[in-house]
């Protein structure tokens, strides 16, 4: 399976849609240290941590739903990523990732690659 955001693969037949989504939810402790950190400065690894395995998980859901059609690879990937608040201790992290499934074709030898036993 090859993931790349490119629109344009030679070889290739367009299958269709390939989706995965990812959330996680963030508790209380969580967020009481991202407050702590914004208090005083720096990077909040804990949230990007959250950020890029829920990112992870929305690709591996895409990758499921590719193979599932029999798919080869996935081309022109979008990712788009949210952070919903539910309540002042909770928070939602949400990833969509989708792209264009294909399947490679094997490309017959054109026949001016062929030999002339005759000629040579």
């Amino acid at each position: 399976m090859f993931i790349i955001a490119s629109d344009q693969v030679q070889n290739s037949q367009l299958l269709g849609i390939a989706v995965g989504v990812g959330i996680k939810e963030t508790g209380a402790i969580s967020q009481f240290m991202s407050n702590m950190k914004d208090k005083m400065g720096g990077n909040d690894i804990g949230y990007e941590r959250v950020m890029q395995n829920t990112i992870k998980r929305a690709i591996n859901n895409m990758i499921k739903d590719a193979e599932s059609d029999g798919a080869d690879g996935i081309i022109n990937v979008q990712i788009n990523n949210n952070m919903i608040v539910k309540n002042k201790s909770n928070v939602m992290v949400m990833a969509t990732v989708y792209g264009t499934e294909v399947k490679k074709i094997e490309k017959p030898l054109s026949k001016s690659l062929t030999f002339d036993q005759k000629k040579l």
